[in-house]
């Protein structure tokens, strides 16, 4: 007997990152709505701390920015 090999799709662990921290180095920042504050700040701490990286979330030039410092 012989069985076929095919192809399943792969599912993803369900977790996709609005904000894409992942890919933001030291040193890079995005603009954060005024009124998102508090969600971005979170977001940015938890991934933070699961991957041994720091954000900060800051009005700079009368702006709000969410930056990677370390």
């Amino acid at each position: 007997m012989k069985f076929e090999i095919e192809d399943i799709p792969v599912k993803s662990d369900g977790y996709e990152s609005k904000y894409n921290f992942a890919s933001m180095r030291v040193g890079q920042s995005f603009v954060v709505p005024t009124d998102m504050k508090s969600k971005v700040s979170v977001a940015a701490s938890y991934y933070g701390k699961r991957n041994n990286k720091k954000f900060s979330v800051r009005m700079t030039d009368g702006v709000l920015r969410c930056g990677r410092i370390a």
